[in-house]
């Protein structure tokens, strides 16, 4: 995000617990940016509910691009802060439609105007306004206010139009779905990796992302990148040195894949002139009966 628009948003030190930092996670970027595009709230079920973007259908590549991860980390990390009742989701064309739950955003700001100091503020006396045309007195105290109770809840039915939620025959823009065994197997390198550094829950960078990515789309099988990373993290550590990124993993699992097949080709090469020098050093046993005929059973070869 870019410096000119950046902003400050209220959070609440109600979440500094240990068990919101256990339920929410590596999923705390995502939560925090459902906070910050927050832009109004609503009741419903006995609790404040905060509308993420008015209630645009948003894609996970959009939250992806703001925090510069992929999309099936903050697919996965959504999925997170849905199971322990952060924030709901409802499924609609092109994207979901986001609500945080329990929002307090707004409630700093209307907590901050009624402590205001408004002691030395002169209020006008409105009670009676003069018509500058007809220059008569109008008591407003007599007047009579709209009743606009019923307002309320149409804007509310109004805040999502039915366009929005309105179910689609094709399942291409589905965001809870399940990874590819593409995806599956990043998923697995990248926790693996995760672990080995010693950082279990969080997740790897963008770049680091594209780097696991293009491993499994070279071919190169999950088994022998894992034993590449743990390669990796094995020689390190005897020399005491860190890994700073997944780049050095990456060097070293299509190192040791690459020799891996050239030894696979060397013993396919080798094992075919053997079985050849073998075919060719096995004798006939038609040529015993030629030079034993004496030989009633013919030995075996």
């Amino acid at each position: 995000m870019a410096e000119n628009n950046s902003f400050p948003f209220p959070t609440y030190s109600g979440l500094l617990t240990p068990e919101h930092r256990k339920n929410i996670g590596p999923a705390l970027w995502e939560f925090l940016w459902c906070i910050s595009k927050t832009t109004k709230e609503r009741a419903g079920d006995g609790e404040k509910q905060g509308i993420v973007l008015g209630g645009k259908p948003i894609k996970h590549s959009e939250i992806a691009e703001d925090l510069g991860v992929s999309a099936i980390t903050v697919q996965r990390n959504m999925n997170r802060l849905k199971k322990y009742g952060y924030i709901e989701t409802k499924r609609a064309p092109y994207g979901e439609i986001i609500t945080v739950r329990n929002s307090k955003k707004f409630r700093y700001i209307k907590n901050d105007n009624s402590k205001r100091d408004t002691s030395n503020v002169i209020t006008p006396d409105t009670s009676e306004m003069i018509d500058p045309e007809t220059s008569q007195t109008t008591d407003l105290s007599q007047t009579t206010t709209p009743d606009t109770s019923h307002m309320s809840e149409r804007s509310i039915k109004n805040d999502i139009c039915n366009k929005d939620i309105q179910d689609k025959q094709s399942n291409d823009w589905l965001i809870d779905r399940d990874p590819t065994p593409e995806e599956q197997d990043c998923i697995e390198i990248e926790k693996h990796y995760l672990n080995r550094k010693g950082n279990p829950g969080f997740n790897v960078s963008t770049k680091e992302y594209q780097s696991i990515l293009t491993l499994v789309r070279e071919g190169i099988p999950k088994a022998d990148i894992l034993a590449g990373i743990d390669s990796a993290f094995d020689y390190k550590e005897k020399k005491k040195e860190d890994i700073n990124s997944f780049a050095y993993c990456a060097k070293v699992a299509r190192r040791l894949y690459q020799q891996k097949m050239k030894r696979s080709e060397s013993h396919a090469t080798h094992g075919n002139v053997h079985g050849r020098n073998q075919k060719k050093d096995q004798l006939d046993p038609a040529r015993y009966t030629k030079y034993f005929p004496g030989l009633k059973r013919v030995p075996k070869v």
